[in-house]
């Protein structure tokens, strides 16, 4: 159909995809990710382009003021500063700082520019919340990011969420998590809350604030000393197995960290 372009929703790591149209938005029913449904954020992400209050055109600041210009002028004055910058202080004088409201091919070209300008000074907004992760993922998963499509989640029979409240943060996602329990999956939520995640979950583990590691230590403890670890697995897929050390992490130990009953954390 004339006069539809597809896009990616800006508002969360998902990926969620529907169409820009003259008179708004049109959901994009083929998505892989969300198959043409929408959270409210993401249907409400035109909604800026409509504001009264949205900006339509370049603003300079003068003085205490600020002045329309034409996107000519504008653009002009960017070159015209980052020019002068080179020439006063070299790259190091440029800075670049993207956004995670862009599309990745946004982002791309944006720091293809700094980079073309001579500076490595690029930074993302998203770098705050995500730079541990990326530490964590690398390490254990060797990559920085999700190693398998969101509809994977449909095809599991057990999902264990800690940490995440995605139900509200990633309401799509949730959509996944809901055909696995229609297959029959069972899902677990650790969280000291009571969040729309924990209402999806057959088993809530409402734990202390802060202890989420001894749990999960205390659960690899009654893998092991139940004999449940796939060895196999162990063997050909990780390293430092031998080194792991949680026999301190009891039931009964951890029960009285986290609050959670021994036998809670065992089944």
């Amino acid at each position: 159909m004339s006069g539809r372009t597809p896009t990616v929703c800006p508002y969360c790591a998902v990926g969620c995809g529907f169409y820009i149209t003259p008179n708004g938005m049109e959901y994009m029913q083929d998505h892989p990710v969300n198959e043409g449904s929408l959270c409210p954020k993401g249907n409400a992400a035109l909604d800026v382009l409509n504001h009264v209050e949205r900006l339509r055109y370049p603003m300079m600041r003068v003085g205490d003021d600020w002045i329309r210009v034409s996107w000519s002028e504008a653009l002009d004055r960017v070159a015209e500063e980052m020019l002068r910058a080179l020439r006063e202080g070299g790259p190091g004088a440029l800075a670049f700082l993207g956004s995670a409201k862009c599309t990745n091919e946004e982002n791309y070209i944006f720091q293809k520019i700094a980079r073309l300008m001579g500076t490595n000074s690029i930074d993302n907004s998203a770098r705050r919340c995500h730079s541990p992760t990326i530490i964590a993922l690398r390490e254990m998963l060797g990559t920085p990011a999700t190693t398998n499509p969101i509809s994977d989640l449909a095809l599991s029979d057990c999902i264990f969420v800690i940490g995440s409240n995605l139900a509200e943060n990633h309401p799509v996602v949730a959509r996944w998590i809901l055909r696995a329990k229609d297959r029959g999956a069972a899902v677990i939520v650790a969280d000291p809350r009571v969040t729309p995640t924990a209402w999806l979950a057959d088993i809530h583990l409402q734990l202390n604030p802060g202890t989420d590691i001894a749990l999960i230590n205390c659960m690899i403890h009654v893998i092991l000393s139940e004999g449940l670890e796939d060895r196999s697995f162990i063997r050909e897929r990780t390293r430092g197995f031998e080194e792991l050390d949680v026999s301190d992490y009891t039931p009964e130990m951890v029960s009285s960290m986290t609050g959670l009953g021994a036998g809670d954390i065992i089944r």
